[in-house]
């Protein structure tokens, strides 16, 4: 060490155990050259030297100016004191000559500025850029280091050896990379030294010049170097240099943070922003020495807990953090702020038409910044395990801390949980990670461990503590979540085994779009019922303009995000792998069927699964969102503007699989435990039928041009699976959410009836459907006459049928018949001589009856015309004992409110207002009429139900057939009106007979008398097997004393029976009318 040079008291750290010094050089690797290092001619070498260094040991030649010749005075003395007076530089002298020029640099403190607009740093003050590339340490280093680079293409090596020149060129680079780590981890000890680094280091990099870009390549060199000098370090003593690192390079992450968090606040989405951070980025966060620093030691990546002690909220990692900043830059604006990517009025008639090419901008940057990003964390996670694992771990904190979002009712604007935005970017960033696997042919489905969401953390580990760097999923707080099934068998448990990465995506990507795009979505569709709202109120002239058109330039930023094509395909394709991944969990492991074809799943496989222990055990370990998000994604689909719904066209392949999922499951209803999950799977379905009435009506703001649907309409047509198992799938489900087993079950069970019943119409006119219902509706005509243990399912479903359609038309025709008494009293002017209190009370029923009766008659409407599509195709188990008396008196009933004296309470000022079709109500009645009535019992039963029926029903009814011009109804109507008029006829005498029956004939709960009789083993009771049979329809136990009853249970009474058939032969014997 040459005389006067401060030891470093961070050299120790480059020692080994005998105290020799690390050879930081890679010189040594060259030495069949470095032999003939002696024989470099002097003058190329002192030439070169003194070139690169902008040193000299000539007095004559030095140079005082910025950027001169810096005279070695050291170096001279030491060489006149030994007698030597050459005043040529050597290579040998290279560490002392730096070490004498690095101590003359500046040590004046640096202020920097930070430009507001592209976040360039420049040094503030009389200190230039020139002045730190030649003042001091590190831009002296990197400007030695370019000289070097630029005089390798110079005439000055033209007769040297290349070898020569190479090894000349390592030992210089060499050189200025060791001085430039001892610096930096020098600095440190000091503090206006490592102030005079970081901003040296600020400006250097973020310059805004091409210097900045030549800097960091200088840098990227700087920490290859120094990762490869710590390959052979201890774990510890590679610790502390990174430690010490970190300080000095803190501070460029953290600037870093600082300008993109100005963007976010900006809003600003561009290019040159994306430019200038990425790169940046990419370097922090991929190269192996700054990549250990920006993640383990900086702030920047993973937010800091509070002061006391508590995680930091979830609103940290969206504007903490270096990931987050640049996945907070969004076309969504928090609510009431003016939208500044559209700069238009569209209530003042502005031309519109620059919007679609500012959306198709604004998603081409979104694309641009997402796809960066994952490219960034995956080259991340290459780099090292432990780097993957704090990616991994970043997305999990941040999934943790805002699982506020998967709640129902949160608050979207609340400061301490990420925005839609910031999720949604996430979403996008995360799909692109999987989108190398998914594909329902790709092996890695097979890789996906079903086990993951048991994990449970030990004791020693906080529930909370998802950044602890264990083996372990890094979702470990998913064991909290409830499970698709319950199993009998105790679910394994996964306890700290390595996790593939390609399960851990699966589920971050899963558990990110439930707090994301679907939790948004819901927020979208909120969004626009108050827009409409709002919009409604303006029209009324109670809405500022102002208003408006800031809300409708919310939702245009909304939907430009939300809806991006980007997010929406990938989301297809990853929903179809799950949707695969789902059907391969409950297939036996050595199965090897193609999942994507629905033939192959029908004819190689046996269903339903016979034996269900082992797919039970996999699902009890499968969390019920997982599944979920599946109808829910479709749902958001089908909700979007036309061009994001014509996705569905473009998805054969994803639906079909995702169809064979739906019937796969729907057929096995002890793999889903949750009625409502299993609902929401057949609900689903709708949202794939080309048929739009149900969208129409369920969707009012959004663009419904016609959209090719050749995808759905043959996606049910040809779906072999779903023609083999779907009718009698949708048929329990309608059934079991009957019983949901909570206090509103009774109104749940409408909603999710409607879109199955619109599944059944689209369903039931199809070849192999049709088929299926009729094999369906056999059975259970055989099941009741057999008497067998459980009500079959058709059945069952049939009288729930019925039992829907008379609730509803009961409810909104008593709905209809206030409306029209309230609409009267206020067109009279009873209503203005209320007090104000009062009026406004009156017009608050009025708005709330008229609210409630759309609905009831729109469904009604629904019900009656499935209850009539499946009467004109399948008429036994209508016209069975003990569906029959109940269809009659059902048809008789409205049939009579519609067409007799009690419709004039039902005109109310606007039919169309409350959903209320009269006349297609009428027509549904009695084309079931005409298709029951072809057998005979039907007719038998009509003239018998002594509620509703009269011979003026009959004409009346054909009346009205006539006003409505519906000749073909009225034709067939009338021959129907005469067979029921005979049969009146013949009924006279038996109604007579009946009234003098014995007591013991008579049905207890019917006061009729007994055709079947047959005793209830529970209580003793006898009556006759149709009032029973129809009890067990919707309820299993004896109406006597409540205790469990079912049909094989009921005692025959053949010699009871035989004595009422005697009894009714003598009466009609007997009577005035046999003669």
């Amino acid at each position: 060490m040459a005389s006067g040079e401060a030891p470093n008291p961070f050299l120790k750290l480059f020692q080994n155990t005998d105290g020799k010094n690390i050879a930081l050089s890679n010189s040594d690797d060259c030495s069949p050259v470095a032999r003939s290092v002696a024989s470099i001619p002097t003058a190329y070498e002192h030439s070169l030297l003194e070139k690169v260094l902008s040193a000299t040991l000539d007095v004559a030649e030095e140079d005082d100016t910025i950027g001169g010749k810096f005279l070695l005075t050291e170096l001279l003395s030491e060489r006149l004191a030994d007698g030597n007076e050459s005043l040529l530089l050597e290579l040998s002298e290279i560490k002392q000559v730096l070490t004498e020029r690095l101590k003359a640099c500046s040590a004046e403190r640096i202020r920097v500025s930070v430009s507001q607009v592209d976040g360039t740093v420049t040094p503030a003050g009389d200190v230039t850029l020139d002045f730190i590339l030649s003042s001091h340490c590190l831009g002296y280093l990197f400007s030695c280091y370019k000289r070097l680079v630029n005089l390798r293409t110079s005439d000055l090596h033209q007769d040297i050896d290349v070898e020569v020149r190479q090894c000349v060129d390592t030992q210089l680079v060499d050189a200025f990379l060791d001085q430039c780590i001892a610096f930096l981890l020098d600095c440190n000890s000091f503090s206006s030294q490592q102030e005079i680094c970081n901003n040296q280091l600020a400006v250097l990099f973020y310059n805004g010049t091409p210097i900045a870009a030549e800097f960091v390549d200088f840098f990227k060199m700087l920490t290859r170097h120094l990762h490869k000098t710590l390959q052979d370090e201890t774990s510890e003593k590679t610790n502390e240099i990174l430690k010490h690192m970190g300080v000095a390079v803190n501070p460029l992450i953290e600037l870093l943070r600082g300008f993109m968090y100005d963007v976010r606040i900006r809003f600003q989405m561009r290019p040159t922003v994306t430019d200038q951070y990425l790169p940046m980025l990419e370097y922090f966060l991929t190269d192996h020495i700054m990549s250990r620093i920006t993640m383990q030691i900086s702030t920047c990546f993973l937010p800091a807990p509070q002061p006391n002690g508590m995680p930091p909220p979830g609103k940290h990692f969206e504007v903490n953090t270096v990931l987050g900043l640049l996945l907070a830059c969004s076309t969504i604006m928090p609510r009431g702020q003016k939208n500044a990517f559209f700069d238009t009025n569209p209530l003042a008639g502005s031309d519109m038409s620059n919007v679609s090419l500012i959306e198709t901008s604004m998603r081409q940057q979104i694309n641009f910044n997402c796809t960066s990003l994952s490219k960034i964390l995956i080259a991340s996670c290459r780099v090292s395990s432990a780097n993957r694992r704090r990616v991994l771990q970043w997305l999990a904190a941040c999934l943790y801390l805002n699982n506020e979002r998967s709640k129902m009712f949160f608050n979207p604007f609340s400061v301490a949980i990420a925005s839609d935005g910031f999720f949604l970017n996430l979403n996008y960033t995360l799909l692109l990670m999987c989108a190398p696997f998914l594909s329902v042919t790709n092996k890695r489905l097979a890789m996906i461990e079903a086990e993951y969401a048991t994990f449970k953390p030990d004791e020693s580990t906080p529930p909370d503590d998802v950044t602890k760097s264990t083996w372990h999923p890094m979702l470990s707080f998913l064991h909290e979540e409830t499970k698709v099934a319950d199993s009998d068998d105790a679910a394994a448990k996964l306890n700290d085994v390595w996790v593939g990465f390609t399960t851990e995506c699966f589920f971050l990507t899963h558990r990110s779009l439930q707090l994301g795009l679907l939790t948004s979505a819901q927020m979208y569709r909120r969004e626009d019922e108050a827009f409409n709202r709002l919009h409604a109120a303006y029209q009324q002239s109670r809405a500022p303009p102002e208003l408006v058109n800031t809300a409708i330039l919310q939702q245009l930023g909304f939907a430009t995000h939300l809806y991006h094509p980007g997010i929406l395909q990938l989301c297809m394709k990853f929903y179809e792998f799950t949707s695969a991944w789902l059907i391969k969990v409950i297939l036996p492991d050595n199965c090897s069927v193609d999942i994507s074809k629905p033939d192959e799943l029908t004819t190689q496989l046996q269903w339903p699964i016979s034996d269900l222990r082992q797919a039970k055990r996999k699902m009890a370990m499968i969390p019920e969102f997982l599944l979920e998000s599946v109808p829910d994604f479709l749902k958001t689909i089908r909700h979007a503007p036309t061009r994001a719904v014509s996705l569905l066209e473009e998805s054969a392949q994803e639906l079909s699989t995702i169809l064979s999922m739906i019937v796969i499951f729907l057929s096995h209803k002890d793999l889903v435990r949750s009625p409502h999950l299993r609902a929401k799977l057949a609900e689903c379905m709708v949202w794939l039928l080309p048929d739009n009435s149900f969208y129409s009506s369920q969707v009012q703001s959004v663009d419904r041009m016609q959209l090719s649907t050749m995808t759905r309409q043959q996606l049910f047509a040809t779906h072999s699976l779903a023609k083999r198992y779907l009718p009698m799938a949708i048929l329990t489900v309608f059934v079991d959410i009957e019983f949901t087993g909570e206090t509103e079950q009774f109104e749940q069970k409408f909603q999710y009836r409607h879109p199955i019943l619109t599944i059944f119409q689209h369903i039931f006119p199809l070849a192999g459907y049709r088929q299926q219902f009729a094999t369906i509706s056999d059975e259970s005509v055989d099941s009741i006459e057999s008497s067998r243990e459980e009500v079959h399912v058709f059945t069952r479903f049939l009288n729930m049928l019925v039992n829907d359609a008379i609730f509803l038309l009961d409810e909104a025709m008593g709905l209809l018949a206030r409306i029209k008494e309230l609409e009267q009293e206020k067109t009279s002017g009873a209503w203005n001589s209320l007090e104000a209190a009062a009026r406004k009370e009156k017009e608050d029923q009025l708005a709330e009856v008229k609210r409630l009766s759309k609905p009831h008659n729109f469904l009604a409407n629904a019900t009656v015309k499935t209850l009539a599509m499946f009467c004109a195709q399948l008429v036994r188990p209508f016209t069975c004992s003990t569906m029959l008396d109940r269809m009659v008196a059902f048809l008789n009933y409205f049939l009579k409110q519609l067409v007799g004296p009690k419709m004039s309470a039902l005109r109310v000022n606007d039919f169309a207002e409350h959903a209320f079709k009269p006349k297609q109500l009428v027509k549904d009645i009695v084309s079931i009429y005409i298709s029951l009535g072809k057998d005979e019992r039907f007719v038998e039963a009509v003239p018998k139900d002594g509620r509703s029926y009269s011979q003026s029903l009959l004409s009346q009814a054909r009346s009205v057939l006539g006003t409505l011009n519906e000749q073909d109804l009225l034709g067939e109507w009338f021959d129907l009106s005469q067979r029921i008029l005979e049969e009146e006829e013949r009924n006279q005498s038996v109604d007579q007979n009946d009234s003098e029956a014995p007591a013991e004939f008579l049905d207890p709960i019917m006061s009729c008398v007994m055709s079947d009789p047959v005793r209830l083993p529970t209580s003793g009771n006898v009556v006759d097997r149709v009032t029973i049979m129809r009890h067990l329809l919707t309820d299993q136990s004896d109406p006597f004393n409540r205790s469990p009853l079912t049909p094989d249970m009921l005692e025959a009474l053949p010699d009871l029976r035989r004595r009422i058939e005697e009894w009714k032969a003598t009466a009609s014997a007997a009577s005035p009318t046999s003669s």
